[in-house]
């Protein structure tokens, strides 16, 4: 009798054990999978039910980003060098109708590009601010973080009462002004490294993407501020106003330039967001893509081929899912 509850009892305490082990596993597992569901930093697809067990999201960060900008790939009358890779957010459901948000971000992992946009004013009306002594200290109306001819060192200036200097044909750039006596190089952010994002247009054709032969390029002008001025139509109309990005038709599907975010003097570990509002949604039984071309551009602006040449930048993109309830 004794031997029978024995062998009960040790039955009883397998069951609870294996019982107990299933409960470890699967929590443990659940908790890998919110994990990567919520922060994926790795360039990888990463597939998950969120919300109800019916809805599956799909990320696919794609390749890494990098750049390599040499004397030999960057001057004048050459094309701005870039790197991009193919991007995708997938949404399925079981349910009748359901909308997903997400996030794209860029980690940068390598970075070593510099601004170098800015203007040459005459140092004579230009007045040194000696209690500004740093960059962020160094703001309003009319104050200027600037470099002299003769200081070598930057310094907040007062230029109410300046004048741009006559460069004589010079390039407008800090090599340029400080061969020049009695100047001040006062440094400006505009972008020069950019992370350009695009995104699927289903409604065009390849010759209505790119344009058909004899027929101009097709695409949006951005202004050096980094914003898509959408009342400009042709390249012809933005060259005085900006620069021209042409659509990209690849793998049989049109991309159109959404977003431009300035990255030039970001430091290795910075996230930087590139969509903080993406939304998709599906129906029942669907499949729903969103697709995107992320691309590492350096902007052939005349005056950084000298300053931005053997530079270098390391990247990867991140997709993460927003405002999900796990259940």
């Amino acid at each position: 009798m004794d031997t029978k509850n024995e062998k009960d009892n040790n039955v009883i305490l397998l069951i609870v054990i294996a019982i107990a082990t299933m409960v470890i596993v699967v929590v443990g597992a659940t908790f890998a999978y919110l994990g990567s569901v919520v922060e994926n930093e790795a360039s990888a697809n990463i597939n998950g039910h969120v919300g109800d067990a019916g809805d599956l999201f799909q990320f696919d960060s794609g390749d890494n980003l990098t750049l390599n900008v040499t004397q030999d790939n960057f001057g004048v009358n050459m094309t701005d060098p870039f790197d991009s890779t193919e991007i995708s957010v997938s949404l399925t459901t079981g349910k009748e109708k359901v909308t997903h948000e997400y996030e794209i971000s860029l980690n940068v992992e390598e970075n070593n590009f510099e601004y170098t946009s800015g203007k040459c004013y005459l140092k004579n009306n230009a007045q040194k601010e000696n209690t500004y002594n740093t960059f962020a200290s160094c703001v309003g109306s009319n104050k200027a973080w600037g470099i002299s001819y003769e200081d070598e060192t930057y310094a907040c200036y007062d230029l109410e009462n300046s004048e741009l200097a006559n460069l004589n044909g010079l390039d407008n750039s800090e090599i340029s002004c400080m061969t020049q006596a009695n100047t001040v190089w006062v440094k400006e952010q505009v972008p020069e490294l950019v992370l350009d994002l695009y995104a699927k247009n289903d409604a065009l054709t390849e010759d209505e993407c790119i344009g058909g032969a004899g027929t101009s390029s097709k695409g949006v002008c951005v202004k050096y501020d980094g914003t898509i001025d959408s009342s400009i139509k042709s390249e012809s109309s933005c060259t005085s106003n900006g620069m021209w990005v042409a659509n990209i038709y690849e793998n049989n599907k049109c991309y159109n330039l959404i977003k431009r975010v300035d990255i030039t003097e970001k430091a290795p570990k910075d996230k930087v967001t590139v969509l903080d509002n993406g939304t998709i949604a599906t129906t029942k039984d669907k499949n729903s893509t969103n697709y995107y071309i992320a691309g590492i551009r350096m902007v052939n602006l005349n005056h950084n081929q000298n300053v931005n040449t053997e530079k270098s930048f390391k990247g990867s993109i991140t997709i993460a899912a927003k405002n999900i309830e796990a259940k």
